[in-house]
Parts: structure tokens; sequence; C-alpha cells
């Protein structure tokens, strides 16, 4: 049995590894959350930039557009493969990879900060000649519109970093295509989830990838080039840091 300075020692030393733990927690949470917001700020200022500077963007012709079927419905599913994708990613973190989350966020973060500053290489016209929702289909739009109509009835119309008020009606959009936060969302998700930890999620992941894929195309939320562009962003930000040397100084920051 320990004596009794030997139990006080191996108490304090616990007290340590629990404040260390403690502090540790607080700064790659902290990391991560401000690269998802300098991620958010970053897209409202280059979407407005862009509605601003470029008002008549150029629409290019899409040759997988003229080549398969357009099913503007299948927007709906794009939706939910990038709903699935996240729900999914937090279940696998919530499987005993809890202290991967800080990664997770600031890897997200650094991929639309990324994206943001891309977005204004190419200020193309959305395929549909309308700006891009996040995550919300045409359909779904014009019902939240209608819903929230009372509710800012009173506002002034105008342009606020890429939120628009019209007549008391919201709507946000992105300005922006390339390359499409949808498809490196859902590709990312499912890089992020260790293969040998969690195959099932794995597996439902590379489906998603798949119906994002698909979906975005036939629905003409995106250019094709936009979803490989998504594709080669998100595939660079996780192996970049998984093995390459550009993120070495972020490493220490989120680690826990």
């Amino acid at each position: 049995m320990p004596s009794l300075p030997q139990r006080a020692a191996d108490s304090a030393t616990r007290d340590v590894d629990d404040a260390v733990n403690k502090r540790s927690w607080f700064r790659s949470l902290s990391v991560g959350t401000l690269s998802l917001l300098a991620a958010l700020a970053a897209a409202r200022v280059t979407s407005s930039w862009i509605e601003s500077e470029f008002p008549d963007r150029p629409l290019p012709r899409d040759l997988l557009f003229e080549a398969l079927p357009h099913v503007p419905k299948a927007g709906y599913f794009a939706d939910v493969a990038v709903v699935a994708a996240l729900a999914l990613l937090v279940v696998y973190a919530f499987r005993g990879n809890a202290r991967e989350v800080p990664i997770m966020m600031t890897l997200f973060g650094v991929m639309e900060l990324m994206r943001a500053l891309m977005n204004v290489l190419t200020p193309l016209a959305s395929p549909l000649n309308r700006g891009t929702y996040y995550g919300i289909s045409v359909q779904l739009e014009h019902a939240f519109r209608s819903v929230l109509a009372p509710l800012v009835g009173t506002l002034q119309s105008g342009t606020y970093f890429g939120i628009s008020v019209s007549n008391g009606i919201v709507h946000v959009s992105q300005n922006g295509e390339f390359p499409s936060g949808h498809m490196a969302s859902v590709f990312l998700c499912m890089l992020l989830v260790d293969k040998a930890k969690s195959p099932r999620i794995r597996a439902a992941m590379a489906v998603l990838v798949v119906v994002e894929c698909v979906s975005l195309l036939i629905s003409h939320q995106h250019y094709s080039i936009d979803i490989v562009g998504g594709l080669l962003l998100s595939y660079f930000v996780y192996y970049e840091y998984a093995r390459g040397t550009w993120f070495n100084w972020l490493k220490p920051l989120i680690t826990v």
C-alpha cells in the first residue's frame, strides 16, 4: 500500500495533469473555433466583393451538364448528403475520438478559408444564374423566405456582407462557385474518419461522396470543375496536414 507521502505526491501529479489537459483542450478548441469564424468572415467578405465588382459574371457552358439529364430536385440529395456527412462525423468523434474534434474544426476552417480566397479567382455566374445557398435548395429557400418575412419586415432593403434584405425578405447567398464547398465538406468528412476505427462509417461516407457529386451535377448547383476543385481542395488540406510540413506549426496548437 502506498505511503501517505506517496499518495499525496500521486494526487498532486494528477492535479497537474488535469490542469495541463484542461489548458490543452481550451487552447485547441479556441484555435478550431477561431479558424471557423475566420473562414466564415472571409466567405462573407469575398462573396460581397464578387457581387459588387462582378455584377455581370459570365455563364459558361459545361459539357457534363449537356450530356447528363437536368434533375433540379436532386439538389435536395446534395443538401441531405452534407448534413448526413457532418452527422456521421459527430458520431465518429464521440465514439472514442473526441480528441480529434479540434483537428476536425481547424481543418474545416482552413479549407473554407482557402476556398473563400480561391472564389475571387474565377468569379463565374451560378449555373442556375443565382447565388448558391448554404445547404438550402431553391424550394426550401422560398419556404424560409415566407416564414421569415414577418420577422424582418422592419429592416431596410440592402445587402450586408452577402445577406440581402428586400421588402422585408432575407436572402442569404454565396457569390463564388469554384471550388464547391458542398463537395469539399463531404469529402473532408470522409477523409477525417479512420477506416480502421470505423469501417462502416467510412463506407457510408464514401457513398455520401458519390451522392453529393452526382446530385450537384444533375441539379446544376455547381459546374463540374467546381466539384473537381472541391475534391482536390479537401484532399490537399487533409493530406498536407497528415503527411506534409505546411501545417507543422499548427499541430501543437490543436493537439490534445
